[in-house]
């Protein structure tokens, strides 16, 4: 059965019908298909494209597809790998949260136990 384990392709249909166009059609690019047409008509040709790949037996082009469904990537997108390699951006990252400097009464003693008046007194 083509549907069965490595070529099932129900998650991927069920995701197709709830992706707006401009998602279909950019999956659709990447297929070479035609990305013309009302909404029903791009999700079918994705389906389509799906269960070609599926009855084909083609894992690749299955993967390929359903990653551009499910919005993984299969490789890192080239503009990742070059700043990754750059070693201009060694630098550590930068805290994003921004340090707030309050200045402190000299003997405000903040989350800490104030000392006893009498200090060798035991209560």
């Amino acid at each position: 059965m083509a549907s069965a384990g490595l070529f099932d392709t129900h998650l991927a249909e069920s995701t197709v019908k709830t992706l707006v166009n401009a998602q279909l059609k950019n999956i659709l690019k990447k297929e070479g298909l035609l990305v013309s047409g009302v909404k029903a008509a791009l999700q079918d040709r994705i389906i389509a494209r799906l269960q070609a790949y599926a009855s084909n037996q083609d894992l690749l082009g299955m993967n390929q597809l359903k990653a551009h469904i499910l919005g993984l990537e299969m490789h890192p997108s080239p503009s990742i790998s070059r700043v990754q390699q750059d070693p201009s951006r060694s630098s550590p990252p930068q805290n994003v949260y921004p340090q707030v400097h309050t200045p402190v009464r000299p003997g405000a003693t903040f989350g800490q136990s104030m000392p006893s008046p009498a200090a060798g007194s035991v209560n």
